[in-house]
């Protein structure tokens, strides 16, 4: 699947017959049926939005429950990359449903996207690209597997590439590994897509 799909959760053509069947009015709530869909652990392996027949006549009452249900995994951080764009589909529907030409659903300014810091918790802002991201504070914890300090850069003027060298050494010690640890957590840095580097927590 291209980066595009999975970002933009375009998958539509699922073989998941489960999905087709099930119809939001035929729960006598928008919560006994948002109860329904996630009581399993992970349950977003199982349904996506876009296969769910006439879910955007009730996205309006749907998106604080989305949102909170996706906020909540974010927090607790049990998925795999893989998995994680299976959440992202629910986000990104609405996402779509907002920014389309063609509806009449707006979301309400005060449901807020978040995400934390995968070390300290601290409440970092949404970056869906990278759910298990860190905090600036810990940022300036990196170590290598022996406590010294790290740092990493991007090795071309575009942004592009990763390399890792050893703090106080002016970029000339180099740290040949893009792991990292943090309170005995371990980590990877990685070139961010538009340019920098971002740390995540590791699988």
């Amino acid at each position: 699947m291209s980066f595009f799909s999975k970002f933009f959760g375009v998958n539509k053509n699922s073989d998941s017959k489960k999905d087709s069947e099930l119809l939001v009015e035929k729960f006598e709530t928008i919560h006994s049926f948002w109860e329904f869909v996630t009581k399993e652990d992970k349950w977003y392996l199982k349904y996506s939005p876009y296969r769910i027949k006439n879910i955007d006549k009730y996205i309006s009452d749907l998106a604080p429950l989305i949102i909170k249900t996706t906020n909540q995994l974010r927090t607790e951080m049990k998925f795999t990359s893989d998995e994680y764009w299976e959440i992202n589909k629910w986000d990104n529907f609405l996402f779509q449903k907002d920014n389309s030409e063609n509806g009449n659903f707006k979301l309400d300014k005060d449901l807020k996207f978040k995400q934390n810091c995968s070390n300290c918790k601290k409440d970092i802002g949404y970056a869906p690209r990278y759910p298990k991201s860190i905090c600036r504070n810990c940022y300036d914890k990196k170590t290598d597997i022996e406590g010294r300090k790290v740092e990493f850069y991007n090795t071309y003027w575009s942004g592009a590439g990763c390399q890792g060298y050893y703090v106080g050494t002016e970029q000339k010690e180099k740290y040949d590994s893009n792991d990292c640890f943090i309170d005995g957590k371990e980590f990877f840095a990685e070139e961010a897509r538009f340019g920098g580097i971002v740390i995540q927590l590791k699988e």
